[in-house]
């Protein structure tokens, strides 16, 4: 089997900036402004990045939540029709922030080209994994928490765990799925819109687009070798968008009674 990684191009758009130098902009904008006479200068540098931020992230949940979004065509059937992943893993609490950031670009996208796509609402590894195993799921857009080598499922501690130093948190290396690779197929896109840091703490740090990409080509990955925040995934999934090329649905497909089938990953209950 050849296990042999090809050498990947990290993504260093000025939105891919570093965590330190977004750090030392806000100390920068609270402190130096006061300083020369500026003071609103410090409250529209503080609330510029934070309306943005909120207002993405806003967007993203008004898109999924509604039923009609989950996936197009309505009848999708992912067994037999190639199409877009959007993969969301899911933490709780707080940590399920803008789990949504950028789907309000993707999905309006895909309906209006009629490209099919399903959003995976996964909950932990497993859930993940029969993605990954799915020969038609074929492009794969990973929104979530993680690292360079991996994702990672965030819990909330109780009251009384806060005090405790042991994480509440669930992580699945990307590596792991090397142990069983024949049966996971390989992919024509992957974009981890996750934290991508290289993480010296954790025994794998293997992308998944070094594991399971299928064209090593710029055009069909999207990865960084930074820590993701909200306006960076957003103004990420904006520059890829226009590139995306997919076989658009037929009318027929459309219109089509195939039932629904769920893929392994829940879908949300709205109400």
């Amino acid at each position: 089997m050849d296990t042999q990684k090809p050498e990947i191009k990290f993504s260093k758009k000025w939105y891919n900036i570093r965590i330190r130098y977004i750090i030392a902009y806000f100390i920068g904008i609270i402190v130096l402004p006061p300083l020369l006479g500026w003071p609103l200068l410090t409250l529209a540098g503080v609330l510029l990045p934070i309306l943005i931020a909120l207002y993405v992230g806003t967007r993203g949940d008004i898109w999924v939540n509604s039923l009609k979004n989950q996936q197009f065509p309505e009848k999708l059937d992912i067994r037999n029709r190639d199409h877009d992943a959007f993969i969301i893993i899911h933490s709780m609490g707080a940590f399920s922030s803008y789990s949504y950031v950028g789907l309000d670009l993707l999905i309006p996208h895909y309906i209006r080209n009629r490209f099919p796509f399903k959003i995976y609402h996964c909950h932990n590894p497993q859930e993940f994994l029969d993605v990954l195993k799915n020969d038609k799921a074929k492009y794969l857009w990973i929104i979530g928490h993680g690292w360079q080598g991996g994702i990672t499922f965030k819990w909330m501690k109780s009251p009384l765990e806060r005090y405790s130093r042991k994480s509440k948190r669930t992580l699945f290396p990307y590596a792991k799925i090397r142990d069983d690779l024949d049966q996971f197929p390989k992919k024509a896109f992957i974009a981890q819109f996750h934290c991508n840091h290289f993480d010296n703490t954790y025994a794998h740090n293997e992308s998944l687009v070094e594991i399971l990409l299928d064209t090593f080509e710029d055009s069909h990955y999207y990865i960084t070798d930074r820590v993701s925040h909200v306006i960076s995934i957003w103004f990420a999934m904006r520059e890829l968008i226009p590139n995306v090329t997919r076989k658009s649905v037929t009318e027929s497909e459309i219109q089509s009674g195939i039932e629904q089938d769920s893929g392994g990953c829940s879908w949300l209950d709205i109400i």
